[in-house]
């Protein structure tokens, strides 16, 4: 007797159902991935004056980054930080080109804190992207730690990008290359046929012992002469930033205590300094 229809396999029909369960099984693989490869504080932003602040993910900084173990949050002083941005050298690759500072003492003394901060506040999946705003341009790139180094990428320096082309992976594509002092190296990754160095980043231990020290830096960084003033500096005190929809509302108390500092300010009843230190005070509880 041959079987019913009832009880006979449809090959095109299994075929459908096996094809469908495993789209579905990738599709939520796909999902869990994401899910793990986004910490919650990937994606925030901080901009105050001049700097802007932002975590990112480590897979946006390529597999040889994903595949570190981040030494988040971290554990670093406002000393150190200075020590390792005021190291950092580079020199462009034209042939008349003369080396530079990364950092002028200006980005320096501004970051600092807020950098610190966001360093010793960051996810163990996360990065911490920044931007910071000058005269000669901006200088772009992450800082991260791992495994007692921190290590910096720069994607531009006062306002010249580091990739000129498409390929990479070429000297001639590149306008600058990034100059390790003593007690720094550049950033390598093996690849199939061979090591790859990364001439837009240094890599310096924790404890890296910078040329400078933090004092001497501050004199010659004195507030003796004003400061210039830019086009946020100038708006008038009564005129609030426009919403964008995806920033959370400022608090009305800081507000307050922002414009009555400024007003101390405006009248000369405190001096420069001491208004740029409790001004950075109160901005830090932002971040």
């Amino acid at each position: 007797m041959s079987p019913s229809k009832h009880t006979q396999l449809n090959p095109n029909r299994f075929c459908r159902w096996t094809a469908l369960f495993l789209l579905v099984c990738l599709i939520a693989m796909l999902a869990g991935c994401k899910i793990k490869h986004e910490p919650e504080s990937s994606g925030r932003v901080l901009e105050v004056d001049d700097l802007t602040l932002r975590y990112i993910s480590k897979f946006q900084l390529g597999d040889a980054v994903a595949q570190l173990q981040l030494q988040h949050p971290l554990e670093i002083s406002e000393e150190a930080l200075v020590q390792q941005m005021w190291s950092l050298k580079y020199k462009p690759n034209s042939l008349l080109g003369e080396e530079g500072r990364v950092f002028t003492k200006e980005d320096v003394m501004n970051s600092k804190r807020l950098l610190t901060k966001a360093l010793n506040r960051a996810r163990s999946g996360n990065a911490v992207g920044f931007t910071i705003e000058s005269e000669d341009g901006d200088t772009e790139g992450a800082v991260f730690a791992s495994d007692n180094r921190l290590y910096w990428k720069f994607d531009k320096i006062q306002g010249v990008a580091h990739n000129l082309t498409r390929n990479f992976n070429a000297r001639y594509g590149s306008s600058w290359h990034m100059l390790p002092q003593e007690g720094q190296k550049y950033f390598v990754t093996g690849k199939l046929f061979g090591n790859k160095t990364w001439e837009n980043w240094i890599v310096a231990d924790l404890d890296y012992k910078g040329p400078v020290k933090i004092r001497r830096l501050k004199r010659k960084t004195g507030t003796t002469v004003p400061e210039k003033q830019n086009p946020k500096q100038m708006a008038p005190e009564n005129t609030q930033p426009q919403a964008t929809g995806n920033e959370p509302p400022l608090n009305p108390e800081l507000v307050k205590k922002l414009e009555f500092l400024k007003s101390l300010h405006d009248r000369k009843l405190i001096g420069e300094e001491e208004y740029l230190e409790k001004r950075k005070e109160l901005l830090d509880s932002l971040f």
